[in-house]
């Protein structure tokens, strides 16, 4: 027995997710978090606004943040996915965040992934890294067979992301999310176990 399964045993909840990569760490968040990803967020409010669903209007509310955390956390203890925030290293700055969901209901195997970017860190190539290790652990410890994704068509940098990740792209679900108040047509994407993780 592992000694992740003996400490799983002993407490009857699974230890933290931490994944970690060249440049970056990716955890799950913690309370305190709450401040820096306030900053983050607002910061970058009016750069995400046209391209992330809608926020909830306490998004950035100490209310709101216990709601992520309770989410993160409830993912992470049921087996059903990883909510996490990506920071730098060498300096623990909060950088972005990447957000897997398994879709078990009827398809096995399959999860949703999402993730945002500081845009300060745009053209640094850590949000590729971290997806790029998301998807590496859910394809081989969480034994995901296939990960989808989506993205506005005009959203450039999230269409090279994806495609840079291995993803493919399968087609456009019209009126897919609710973006900025109007449900907008997205593009869709996969990548399964036997895709590369990167390509050039």
């Amino acid at each position: 027995m592992s000694m992740r399964e003996v400490l799983e045993t002993i407490t009857g909840r699974r230890p933290q997710l931490q994944l970690t990569s060249s440049n970056i760490i990716l955890r799950i968040p913690e309370a305190a978090d709450f401040l820096e990803y306030v900053r983050v967020r607002r910061a970058n409010a009016e750069r995400l606004r046209p391209v992330e669903p809608s926020w909830a209007r306490d998004a950035l509310s100490r209310s709101g943040f216990r709601r992520r955390l309770r989410h993160a956390q409830d993912l992470h203890q049921r087996q059903q996915g990883m909510a996490l925030f990506m920071f730098l290293k060498d300096t623990n700055k909060l950088v972005g965040g990447v957000t897997l969901s398994w879709l078990d209901e009827g398809r096995p195997g399959t999860a949703m992934v999402g993730y945002w970017l500081d845009g300060v860190h745009e053209g640094q190539g850590l949000m590729k890294e971290g997806l790029v290790e998301v998807c590496r652990h859910a394809h081989v410890h969480c034994k995901i067979r296939r990960i989808e994704a989506a993205c506005l068509p005009e959203n450039m940098r999230s269409v090279h992301l994806l495609e840079a990740c291995g993803f493919q792209r399968e087609g456009l679900a019209r009126q897919y999310l609710n973006i900025n108040g109007a449900h907008r047509d997205h593009l869709l994407f996969a990548r399964v176990q036997a895709d590369p993780l990167t390509s050039e």
